[in-house]
């Protein structure tokens, strides 16, 4: 069965999955920087060759290109190596660790939960939109996310192993996986330490047995050991090579605590109702619920490697919901485990346990009866005004499925006594693995119509084609930016078609970045919509744009 669902998530996303259309917001960045690795694999470029000036803070023009960890980058420019700098070489790296994580959250739910749960949980990760639109260059951070996810999942599944068979060797794993999650995306890779601390401290706490936990203080000095010898060669590397863009870096990733970067800013409920319930989609509310159920079943039972669960889902959760700047799927590597406790709530009703069948019959339900809306674009910021659950009052849905479940769950364990009978529990968990299914499938929908985008319109090809065909190799394109037509990110989506220095200008001044570039070595030609009295290279009719080979006037040319 797992090798059923794999197949199939990996299916679906290899639909399409070479769209032409790179998207601006960041696939084009992460795409552009993994093809300039491929000259050079130590020195991560943006604007490879710089002709103009540069601010090292500016992550969106930069020369040596720090913003997002290197393996990611690495793993696209290895795609390039062996299928060439195609846009299915971009994303083919994200569906293959996409699916390799829906296995491994089937080995972690085999591991700490039941295998039942695990596959409940593989399903419902393997077709979860979220994913395909990361895969597909559709949603911020794209490779990026998927990376972090793939392996914090690797770590976590070590830890797993650590905490079930007490072997450093594991434990040592766990770390290596933690060191490649801090090359895919920083200090988020922690989560794996988070897990393993919390499976060090469940037997001082009363909360899990000793002999059940058998992860002591030894296995997480390996662990961070281990991961200071993956993290550190390149970490130090970037001090010594680029000191300014490394440090700078470094601080920005902390920022996002404190302080609203680039108009991410939001209030707490901007993650809980809207950018969660767009990664869970229709099993958010089920989810919630089935987190109600398995706190308690895991403080009840002192049941150590649920609690494990737990702590991965909500210390991925937590500090993105305190801190100010939050990102639609900063917190994607964190679903697997919700994933893993709505799928044991599943297995544990249908193992005869009335108390997860109850809430699983209250939230059934309530999703037929009041079914999930779930929001069609990601909100961004704070609400205009900034009232106190202000989103959450446009998804008052959810709190309606959250309460209205525990209550029908509280009457039927009131009235209990008809789920004694062996017909009536299976009845009933009949009916919620059928709605369970008809959610599925309109989960399945959804994702489904990521793949069937097939945006297959790559930006300004025939001027690409022109410019890398009959430009000279120090050419450097200026392409100008308009407010009205809202056309930024033209220069660097053309960038990735060709080996030609790229940048914008607005405000039709030109003639200023155009004598830099002179200055520097490069040959600077205009690209706009504009007539200009320059001579004409090229017009792209379908574009509506046209190349002019800039040129001093007769003034400057007799001084």
């Amino acid at each position: 069965m797992l090798i059923l669902i794999a197949s199939a998530s990996f299916a679906v996303k290899l639909r399409n999955l070479g769209h032409a259309a790179v998207t601006y917001w960041d696939e084009s960045f992460h795409a552009l920087v993994a093809k300039n690795l491929l000259k050079h694999p130590l020195k991560p470029t943006l604007i490879d060759i710089p002709y103009l000036p540069y601010d090292f803070k500016s992550w969106g023009a930069n020369h040596v290109w720090l913003h997002k960890p290197i393996l990611p980058m690495w793993t696209i420019a290895l795609s390039y190596a062996a299928f060439g700098t195609t846009a299915l070489a971009l994303r083919l790296p994200s569906a293959l660790l996409s699916v390799g994580a829906v296995v491994l959250t089937y080995l972690i739910g085999a591991e700490l939960l039941d295998k039942r749960a695990g596959l409940i949980a593989a399903a419902l990760q393997g077709f979860a939109p979220i994913f395909t639109e990361l895969t597909h260059g559709y949603l911020y951070s794209d490779h990026i996310d998927i990376a972090l996810l793939f392996w914090t999942e690797l770590g976590v599944y070590f830890v797993a192993r650590t905490v079930r068979t007490g072997k450093l060797r594991a434990a040592a794993l766990a770390g290596a996986a933690q060191g490649l999650a801090y090359l895919s995306k920083s200090y988020l890779a922690a989560i794996v330490l988070g897990v393993a601390l919390t499976a060090w401290l469940l037997p001082y706490v009363r909360l899990g047995s000793t002999e059940k936990m058998r992860l002591r203080g030894k296995h997480l000095l390996v662990l961070m050991g281990s991961t200071i010898a993956v993290a550190a060669p390149w970490t130090i590397f970037c001090i010594v090579q680029y000191p300014n863009e490394f440090w700078h870096e470094h601080e920005y990733v902390w920022r996002h605590l404190n302080t609203d970067i680039e108009k991410w800013g939001a209030p707490w409920d901007r993650l809980m109702f809207d950018y969660a319930i767009r990664m869970a989609h229709v099993f958010y509310t089920p989810a919630i619920v089935a987190c109600v159920g398995m706190f308690w079943r895991a403080y009840s039972e002192k049941n150590g490697k649920l609690w494990l669960v737990l702590a991965w889902g909500f210390g991925v959760v937590v500090p993105h919901v305190l801190s100010q700047t939050k990102t639609p799927s900063a917190t994607a590597f964190g679903m697997p485990a919700f994933y893993l406790i709505l799928g044991m709530l599943m297995s544990n009703a249908f193992k005869g346990r009335r108390w997860e069948l109850f809430l699983w019959t209250g939230i059934s339900l309530l999703c037929l009866v009041l079914p999930p809306s779930i929001p069609t674009y990601w909100g961004r910021g704070f609400p205009d005004p900034p009232a106190f659950g202000a989103v959450m009052r446009t998804q008052l849905w959810v709190v309606w499925h959250a309460a209205g479940a525990l209550l029908i769950a509280g009457a039927l364990a009131l009235g209990g006594r008809l789920f004694q009978k062996r017909a009536a529990h299976m009845s009933a968990a009949a009916f919620c693995a059928a709605v369970t299914l008809f959610l599925g499938w309109q989960m399945a929908q959804t994702n489904w119509a990521v793949v069937e985008r097939n945006r297959m319109e790559p930006t300004f090809s025939d001027i690409a084609d022109f410019a890398r065909e009959s430009l000279p190799e120090n050419a450097a394109l200026l392409f100008e930016y308009d407010d009205e037509k809202k056309n930024y990110g033209e220069h660097q989506l053309t960038n990735l078609l060709l080996d030609r220095t790229c940048y914008k200008y607005d405000n039709q001044d030109y003639e200023s970045k155009a004598k830099q570039i002179v200055e520097a070595g490069g040959v600077p030609y205009i690209v706009t919509f504009r007539e200009l009295p320059l001579p004409v290279e090229f017009h792209s009719e379908r574009y509506d744009r046209t190349i002019y080979r800039w040129q001093p006037d007769d003034s400057e040319s007799e001084e």
